[in-house]
């Protein structure tokens, strides 16, 4: 049992650290649409997303939180003002998008997120989903991968870390090696399940 407990404190601890290392490449995404394209709508969205080359100021996050044709498209770092960015790459298959800000915008301390573009998705693996869900700011929630699914014409993991509104476009991490493993992007249903989410594979 205290081989158990040991192993259950040192997970714990390795899950605490690497959320805090989250802090230094996890933002805050809004957008604002007047002119929409298929399949955008008008109204302002906002999410999460995730430093991935800070000498390019390129953030990855969901197409479906910058949208196609954003009339403004802001980031922030945790703890800073939002500063204009600009649209890289969108594809709404795949629910993917990457955008751009100027790189004196971003802190000395922030880092690029740690990507895991090469490992299958292991079922029952520790992960959490980082965000801001309705508004809670640089907020974390646990869980496990539980599939790695083919629907709506594409790839997704599986997990059961809560992901609700404000989640989408944030890392999905692997709480073993501290890894983005995901894209936090959407839950089976709304009204009628629970514990049933999906993320973009990396």
């Amino acid at each position: 049992l205290v081989g158990i407990n040991f192993t259950y404190a040192s997970s714990a601890q390795a899950g605490k650290s690497h959320f805090e290392a989250a802090n230094t490449f996890t933002v805050k995404v809004r957008s604002s649409v007047d002119y929409p394209f298929v399949p955008d709508y008008v109204g302002s969205f906002s999410g999460a997303g995730f430093l991935i080359r800070k000498d390019l100021g390129w953030i990855a996050t969901n197409a479906h939180v910058a949208s196609q044709n954003p009339s403004s498209l802001g980031v922030a770092f945790k703890g800073r003002r939002f500063v204009d960015a600009e649209l890289v790459y969108v594809d709404h298959l795949l629910d993917f998008t990457v955008i751009k800000i100027a790189t004196e915008d971003i802190p000395d301390i922030a880092q690029d997120a740690p990507l895991d573009c090469e490992s299958e998705p292991v079922v029952g693996s520790p992960v959490g989903a980082y965000g801001h869900p309705f508004g809670l700011s640089y907020s974390g929630t646990r869980g496990i991968i539980s599939g790695d699914r083919y629907r709506w014409d594409r790839h997704w993991v599986q997990t059961d870390a809560p992901i609700n509104s404000g989640n989408s476009g944030g890392p999905l991490i692997n709480l073993d090696t501290g890894r983005v493993l995901g894209i936090n992007s959407a839950t089976f249903s709304k009204r009628m399940s629970e514990g049933i989410g999906f993320a973009v594979p990396m």
